[in-house]
């Protein structure tokens, strides 16, 4: 969908506003008689200069910050467009019946809106590869007659050669101008038809189809003709004839290939390349419904197969595809996740699934090659695909792994990591089978990511380069180490997962196979048995030593006794001897 008033940049925003003059002269000339000079008031004190130049310093780093925070919401806002778009891959294809029951006016009759003054103009892009393609532009005054929700839709049919080239756009819808219009109100809105594509050349004539419609109901207001000058109600008098081409229902032709530097980098990368493809699908019956087209590119580039696979929704409702329009389309492919290095040749393949998820059917193949597009594989005569098998560790391989810490769109003071990294596929899986990476930084994990395509549309031997981005959405400080558990599942939310392989980050360096946990927990045990065994020698150290202490008690106490008994003996005798030396009886 493709919005229609688009506001100004901010930076332009203020250099506009900052041209505007200060005063308008109200463009009466001077007459001859002057009048008299009022009285002079006292001019007020300027500004010392050094005061304006910091309020001038002031303004303009106001606006940087306010430019810096709208790049913030539009970049918050994309993220969201993508998660959403992703979600939207993994649902069913909504029912051919979407806008209910088709009506057209009667001549005469009002309708839910009434359309009028018609103006058309033909200019060429001016960047990237819509650069000198041609678009048109349009414009209608809108009136609402009917208080009823819907939005309006255009289909544009060019006559481009002898091709009818188709672009549908969607004006506006009931969250949008049409919703917020009173009754009876007229406004005038714009749109630009073939922007994501162009057209070659200037059409010789345009019909313009415009539908009223919602859920519920659809209805035709009304035709339009543009001549390249002028648009006049009702279809073109010279009737705009489609005619087939080809074999088969859908026929994609007119492959063009340009190949370019890359946009977005990581780190200090030079070399790599994007791919613009550009190619148109030629619709043989009518389709009531966008069929379930791809755009599978398969590019050699060193030693690897890259792929990368778009999904083309032809946006047609509430409008169908007559037999013989066409419809161009246009890809940035390995625009987020680029080539290594310039690549050597790119099979384009166009697949036609004719219900979600199932078997596919290749309706086109182109080889780019040294510049020019060929019909045909690049490899002819290719072997067959062998039969798929259930996921398991060894149906995809990863290498090349990178990472880097970015700082956060939500705190400067913190980061997310953006790791990058190659799939191959090894042997064929099943279809819906995609990607799921799940971080956890220093304890901290980020939710499960899914990234990546369908592995199931890969051949063995084909790689894809993969991106997460993780803590985008809570950011942290650099971790010291980091755990990226890969895994793979046909559910959106990770359900059943598969594990496939581990990445881990520590410090600076990054290796596959994961993070090796501690061993410092496994010697726990071991060491209580050697403290048990230095208590036990401890206690019978101390035993021991006891021992010997009452021994040396024992033989002091021995000692002291000997001595005692020797000293009374040695007493004893003393008393004999002095008893003995005595004279018998008395002097005299």
């Amino acid at each position: 969908m493709q919005k229609w008033i688009r506001p100004l940049p901010l930076a332009l925003a203020l250099g506009a506003f900052a041209m505007a003059p200060a005063a308008c002269d109200s463009g009466e000339k001077e007459t001859e008689e002057k009048a008299p000079e009022p009285e002079k008031k006292p001019e007020p004190e300027k500004e010392p200069e050094a005061k304006v130049k910091l309020t001038a310093a002031e303004a303009e780093i106001a606006a940087l910050k306010a430019e810096a925070e709208a790049a913030k919401e539009a970049l918050e806002a994309a993220n969201a467009a993508n998660k959403d778009l992703k979600a939207e891959l993994d649902k069913p294809p909504e029912p051919e019946d979407e806008v209910g029951e088709e009506k057209e006016l009667e001549k005469g009759e009002e309708g839910p809106l009434g359309l009028a003054k018609f103006s058309f103009s033909d200019e060429k892009g001016k960047y990237g590869h819509l650069e000198g393609r041609h678009q048109i532009k349009g414009k209608v005054e809108v009136t609402r007659n009917e208080d009823k929700k819907g939005g309006l839709y255009a289909k544009a049919s060019c006559l481009v050669g002898d091709d009818v080239l188709v672009d549908v756009v969607t004006i506006s819808n009931e969250h949008g101008d049409l919703g917020k219009m009173a009754v009876k109100e007229a406004k005038e809105l714009s749109a630009t038809f073939f922007l994501r594509d162009g057209l070659a050349e200037k059409p010789k004539r345009c019909q313009f189809t415009y539908d009223f419609g919602a859920s519920a109901f659809s209805v035709k207001l009304t035709e339009t003709c543009w001549d390249g000058k002028k648009a006049k109600d009702g279809a073109c008098k010279d009737a705009l004839e489609p005619h087939t081409d080809g074999d088969g229902d859908i026929v994609p032709f007119g492959f063009a290939v340009e190949v370019k530097e890359a946009l977005l980098k990581m780190g200090d990368e030079d070399t790599r390349r994007s791919l613009y493809v550009r190619y148109s699908g030629r619709f043989n019956k009518p389709f009531d419904h966008a069929p379930h087209l791809y755009l599978k590119t398969a590019c050699k580039a060193g030693e690897k197969t890259y792929v990368e696979i778009n999904p083309d929704y032809p946006h047609v409702k509430p409008f169908k595809l007559d037999h013989g329009e066409v419809i161009a389309f246009g890809h940035a492919q390995f625009m987020l996740n680029a080539l290594p290095v310039e690549p050597e040749m790119c099979d384009l393949s166009v697949i036609h699934v004719e219900k979600f998820g199932e078997s596919e059917k290749v309706l086109a193949s182109s080889c780019f090659k040294e510049g020019e597009v060929a019909d045909g594989a690049c490899v002819a005569d290719k072997p067959p695909r062998p039969e798929v098998e259930p996921v398991t560790a060894e149906s995809i391989g990863f290498s090349d792994a990178k990472f880097e810490w970015k700082d956060s769109y939500k705190d400067k003071t913190k980061s997310m990591l953006v790791v990058n990294m190659t799939a191959t596929v090894n042997k064929p899986v099943d279809r819906l089978n995609r990607v799921h990476a799940k971080a956890t930084c220093d304890g901290t994990s980020d939710k499960d990511h899914l990234i990546g395509p369908d592995l199931g549309q890969l051949d063995p031997g084909e790689s894809v380069l993969l991106t997460q981005t993780a803590f985008a959405m809570e950011p942290i400080a650099k971790a010291k180490q980091c755990e990226i558990k890969l895994s793979a599942s046909t559910s959106f939310d990770g359900k059943d997962a598969v594990e496939l392989d581990s990445i881990c980050i520590k410090g600076e360096e990054i290796k596959l196979g994961g993070c090796k946990k501690k061993a410092a927990a496994k010697k726990k045990a071991p060491a209580k048995k050697d403290d048990a065994k230095a208590d036990e020698a401890k206690k019978a150290d101390e035993a021991k030593t006891d021992e010997a202490k009452k021994a040396d008690e024992a033989k002091t106490d021995e000692a002291k006794k000997s001595d005692q008994e020797k000293k009374e003996e040695e007493e004893k005798k003393a008393t004999s001897k002095e008893a003995t030396l005595a004279p018998i009886g008395g002097a005299g």
